[in-house]
Order: C-alpha cells, then structure tokens, then sequence
C-alpha cells in the first residue's frame, strides 16, 4: 500500500475514530489527544498492515489499546505515589498528603539522572521493557536503578 492510499485511509477513518475516542475518554480534549496517538501509532507500524484486512478495525484496536496502556500507566502512577505516602491506617489529611507528595517529589528530583530517568518512567506507568529501549540498557540494569532509586526516595523521604 502506497502512503497516499494509505494516508487517504486515515482522514476517510478519522470521523469515526473521533467518535470511538470520544466514547471511551468521555472528554473532549483527551479524544483528540488518543486520536493524535492512535495516527501516529498506525503511521509508525504501517508496514504492520495487511492490505486484505479491515483498515477501520485495525484502527479502533490501535486506538482501544492505547487507551488502555495509557489509563494503566496513568493507574500505576498515582497507585505508586499512594504506596509510598499511604499506610493502611492513614491518618493523613488532604494538605498533608500534598505536602508528602511535594517531599516525595523533590527526594526524586535529588536523584542522579542515572536513577531519576528510569524511576519516573516507571512511575508513568512504562515497563521496564519500555524504559530498557528507551535508554538503551539491558532490562536487568534497568531494574536495579529502579530498585536503588526507590530505596534512596524512600530513605530520604522517612528522614525528613
């Protein structure tokens, strides 16, 4: 498939794949935010494309999954934040957990990049599949500066 056919697709889809955004974001903003992922996802893998396959099924999957792994890193990200901040008998009030969450974030922002890189990515909600690509290091490194990161935040954190 030539890139104009298959960029004719894409606009002829677009309709439709804005209403299947808006559907499963309920929000106006974040629609068009998955819609811009969604395109850029299929203009990325289009070599993955089968000619003789359904083009507008092949898009609502993109988009249905990238739907899901961002509501999931979005998920990991505050369930992360909460597993630090919060005990089981929390007697934290509101402003408290904001002043903890400020605390936790500068101990972040003291970390080596080495280490505050690959923690916040995996705070984002990225694998550690993810992050080994992004920074170009084997997933065993990876975890480790994880691991390492989390001690000294932690560390920092129960100091103060």
């Amino acid at each position: 498939m030539t890139t104009i056919e298959f960029n004719t697709l894409l606009v002829e889809q677009s309709k439709s794949l804005k209403g299947f955004a808006l559907n499963l974001t309920r929000d106006s903003e974040a629609a068009a935010d998955l819609l811009q992922d969604t395109i850029v996802k299929a203009i990325q893998y289009r070599d993955k494309f089968v000619r003789s396959t359904n083009f507008k099924a092949w898009m609502l999957t993109i988009m249905k999954n990238t739907f899901i792994n961002n509501y999931r890193r979005n998920k990991l990200r505050e369930n992360s934040f909460k597993e630090i901040i919060y005990t089981s008998d929390s007697k934290y009030s509101s402003t408290e957990n904001i002043i903890n969450t400020k605390e936790l974030q500068k101990n972040i922002d003291a970390l080596s990049d080495e280490y505050k890189f690959p923690l916040e990515q995996f705070i984002n909600g990225y694998k550690y599949q993810e992050i080994a690509e992004q920074m170009n290091l084997p997933i065993g490194t990876v975890k480790s500066r994880i691991f390492f990161a989390r001690n000294k935040v932690i560390k920092s954190y129960l100091k103060n």
